[in-house]
Order: C-alpha cells, then structure tokens, then sequence
C-alpha cells in the first residue's frame, strides 16, 4: 500500500545566496536560496516570488518545504520562511 504523506522538512540556518534562474529568453522561471545550516550548504528552490523576497543574504531564516526529485538528485521544495529575530 502506498502512503499518502509526503515527507518534509525544517531547516533554520543563514543565508548566503539569493537568486533567480532565467531561462534563454531572460524569463524568470526558479528562485534558488542557498542556506549554511550544521556545517552543510542546503539549496531551496521555490517558484514563489513574494516567498524568494524575503530573503536577504547574512541574515537567519526558519524554513520548511517538502523533497522533490530530478534526474535521481533530490529537490528542497521551499513551502514556508521567516526571518529569525
């Protein structure tokens, strides 16, 4: 039987980079966030624009999403963020 939960996860940590990904035509179509958390670099994509803004580089976030694949690499799906006081 296959489960219907989607495995998720919680990562609080800085973050180091903020951008968007364009494709040939100049259109905005991904934002990357880059986050330093335990020692490990962590990438979240989101298509979310007003999410992606919140960012801002050497600041603290809590963040949450979901996994995702592609081409057998694993996706961080960001759902949630919010800047840690």
């Amino acid at each position: 039987m296959k489960s219907n939960r989607i495995p998720n996860w919680s990562i609080t940590g800085v973050c180091t980079e903020a951008r968007e990904l364009k494709n040939k035509e100049g259109k905005t179509w991904l934002y990357a966030v880059k986050l330093m958390a335990l020692g490990g670099m962590y990438e979240l994509q989101t298509k979310d624009e007003s999410l992606f803004k919140i960012f801002g580089e050497g600041s603290e976030y809590e963040t949450s999403g979901t996994f995702d694949h592609f081409n057998g690499a694993i996706k961080f799906l960001l759902k949630q963020a919010k800047a840690v006081a």
